[in-house]
């Protein structure tokens, strides 16, 4: 512990009450808390950068801290979120979802996340790259390239 730290905490005779002590000085707002992971929650959109599974372990973080804090999201209505935090690459599995009688867990939904982000990955690799090429005509200015000429 820093010099710091120790010289604000009132020194106590039992080793509880100090522990206490150091407890209510790290201590945050539980308030404050519950509108951080709320606002991590619903406005955390997935970009693209790392993995789909990362993305929703940390959303699914989020949902587990508010629920010990008895702000309770149920596992429907994360699953919801999660897909709602989706690019629109991930259209065809939403639109999946949306059209089966069946809900998926948190787990399956990783699990159809994370295929889907496999073979996109695999799609793209198979994609044929393009070049453009462009050539000025000899014996012509370049400030005429791209000008239509009048007979």
């Amino acid at each position: 512990m820093t010099d710091t730290v120790r010289g604000g905490i009132k020194k106590s005779a039992l080793a509880k009450d100090y522990l206490q002590a150091i407890e209510n000085k790290f201590k945050e707002s539980e308030k404050a808390e519950i509108a951080q992971y709320m606002s991590l929650l619903t406005s955390y959109k997935f970009e693209g950068g790392g993995s789909i599974r990362d993305h929703i372990l940390k959303t699914t973080d989020a949902a587990e801290k508010l629920n010990s804090m008895e702000v309770n999201i149920g596992e429907k209505q994360l699953v919801f979120m999660i897909l709602q935090a989706l690019p629109l690459k991930f259209s065809q599995l939403k639109v999946s979802y949306n059209t089966q009688d069946k809900t998926w867990t948190v787990d399956e939904l990783i699990a159809q996340c994370v295929q889907e982000e496999n073979r996109q990955k695999q799609e793209k690799g198979k994609e044929p790259e393009i070049v453009n090429f462009v050539q000025v005509a000899k014996g012509k200015k370049e400030s005429n390239v791209g000008k239509s000429s009048k007979p």
